[in-house]
């Protein structure tokens, strides 16, 4: 459901929370508060955790120059990182598997919203201080992100919500980076990490 780093629930800092389409994966999704780990090999290339990282470190870059390695590195030294993540299908969907778009379309809408709202109420959320919603109008979920948007709008005390829908990682990171306030709110919420 919701992905933190290390020991990120035990700490008490403000988290932006990065939520992609589905898990690029097999496993069924877990249901309460799971782990990631960027360096496990078979996570180590995920691009959308990778852009992730690469944005916040961007986003500090005027102070720290950081890499994505570098950031990653504060990470693992610290044990815990302002980044979590999260997909707005409960279903994983493995990145090779042909015809996404009619395999999303058999996740009934009970399915997407039980799996929204589980997000939503999670009380990790009242960590979250930024939402990043990354996908396409074409990938066929851009009704779940509506009713996502529609929770987060009542439910949650985030400082600003940012939804793109660009066709690749690339271009959600330069879309992110063009709004100099949300690269201000990530510096903020990065500062707050690394005090």
């Amino acid at each position: 459901m919701i992905l933190v780093f290390g020991d990120t629930e035990a700490r008490d800092f403000p988290l932006i929370l990065f939520v992609g389409r589905e898990p690029n994966d097999d496993k069924p999704m877990i249901k309460e508060l799971g782990k990631y780990d960027f360096d496990a090999p078979e996570h180590n290339r995920c691009t959308f955790w990778n852009m992730a990282y690469r944005l916040v470190a961007d986003a500090n870059g005027q102070d720290d120059s950081l890499t994505t390695r570098e950031l990653k590195t504060k990470c693992a030294d610290s044990g815990d990182s302002p980044i979590a993540f999260a997909d707005i299908s409960p279903r994983p969907l493995k990145s090779r598997m042909l015809m996404k778009t009619m395999e999303r379309q058999r996740v009934s809408e009970e399915e997407f919203r039980a799996h929204a709202e589980a997000i939503i109420h999670h009380t990790i959320m009242k960590r979250v201080k930024l939402v990043l919603l990354s996908g396409s109008p074409a990938d066929n979920l851009e009704r779940h992100r509506d009713y996502f948007e529609s929770l987060l709008d009542g439910e949650t005390g985030c400082v600003r919500i940012r939804f793109l829908f660009p066709t690749n990682c690339s271009r959600n990171r330069s879309l992110v980076e063009a709004d100099p306030e949300v690269m201000s709110i990530i510096n903020l919420i990065y500062r707050g990490w690394a005090r």
